[in-house]
């Protein structure tokens, strides 16, 4: 699988992460603001998966064993810089990363789906960079 398969992937996998979450509460600004996260997504793939390589691939023992704990106590805000809530990389991972005002009222079902678009998000993120 070439770098270029990988990323191509990786935004796809990623951008169907960001419509989940966004279905499950369209309240919150990843939300509101889905069209502009996947124009980011097409327009920056190197930065998108260079900016989950940075701020979530350091937590991906919490991911492959599936601690909730990654979703309920992190708050990225050491990890995500921007505050403006202009669509950088920063931002937009921050948002999608940013499920625990949801995750309480999720099924199992779908925690179990979030887990597996995460593990398999650090797995291509991991190749890319191999």
């Amino acid at each position: 699988m070439s770098k270029q398969d990988i990323l191509i992937d990786f935004c796809g996998l990623l951008a169907q992460l960001a419509d989940n979450l966004a279905v499950l509460d369209p309240n919150t600004i990843l939300a509101q603001n889905i069209k502009l996260v996947h124009k980011f997504i097409i327009d920056e793939p190197i930065k998108i998966i260079s900016g989950f390589k940075l701020y979530v691939l350091k937590y991906k023992d919490m991911i492959y064993s599936k601690d909730e704990n990654f979703f309920l106590n992190n708050s990225y805000k050491n990890e995500v810089k921007n505050n403006k809530g202009d669509m950088s990389e920063d931002f937009i991972m921050g948002q999608i990363l940013n499920v625990k005002t949801i995750w309480k009222k999720l099924d199992n079902d779908t925690k179990d789906s979030i887990f597996t678009y995460a593990i398999y998000l650090c797995q291509l993120t991991e190749k890319y960079f191999e």
